[in-house]
């Protein structure tokens, strides 16, 4: 029943909800654990995206980054004010080529400044 309770939950883009479902399912039931549980665990919303502007940073890597980071959520919003997706603030997406804070809320523009940003992050600190 929770495997459904997660695949509707996925279906309707409900990620979080459906992390919670599986979280507490795989450490009561880890046979439950498979590729298909596994992909409700750990979707990958927006791929194409992500690969159109990841450039040289392995897609998967920001795909988990927005997973930890928004839970594939575009409207996430921080305490501390990060916003979208890849959870930017406003102030250092400015510096990555956005003029209108609002738009980090919509998919392609966040992931495109957050992958020129992560970029950035990967060749100051040698990719570490």
């Amino acid at each position: 029943f929770q495997v459904y309770v997660a695949y509707l939950l996925n279906s309707l883009e409900m990620d979080l909800n459906a992390f919670f479902v599986l979280t507490q399912l795989f450490s009561l039931h880890p046979q439950v654990i498979s590729k298909t549980t596994m992909k409700f665990y750990f979707p990958l919303r927006y791929f194409d995206k992500i690969e159109k502007h990841a450039g040289t940073l392995d897609p998967y890597l920001v795909a988990a980054l927005i997973r930890q980071e928004s839970a594939y959520n575009p409207t996430a919003r921080s305490p501390k004010n990060a916003r979208g997706l890849m959870q930017l603030l406003p102030s250092t997406a400015s510096r990555f080529g956005l003029a209108r804070k609002q738009s980090l809320f919509d998919p392609e523009t966040n992931i495109r400044v957050g992958t020129r940003f992560l970029s950035h992050l990967m060749d100051r600190f040698d990719g570490n």
